[in-house]
């Protein structure tokens, strides 16, 4: 299973990138968190932020919505 269908090239091909908190774009978060748990990993994930608006609330929501994608996969 690969996670960039198309390879690496693929994720140049998008000329209008937009950064959206975490879980509001188009990643898809159970096959990559899944793909985590298949090889094994088991340490910390990192949320990082640069868009604008509240950071804090921002950290807050993308923590929820991780932790909640997390138990759907039953990690």
């Amino acid at each position: 299973m690969g996670f960039i269908e198309g390879g690496e090239k693929a994720t140049w091909a998008c000329a209008t990138y937009k950064e959206v908190p975490l879980g509001q774009g188009s990643v898809p978060w159970k096959r990559y968190l899944e793909a985590l748990r298949e090889i094994g990993y088991n340490g910390y994930l990192t949320i990082e932020y640069e868009a604008k608006g509240d950071a804090k609330k921002e950290i807050e929501g993308a923590v929820s919505f991780l932790r909640e994608q997390l138990k759907e996969i039953g990690a």
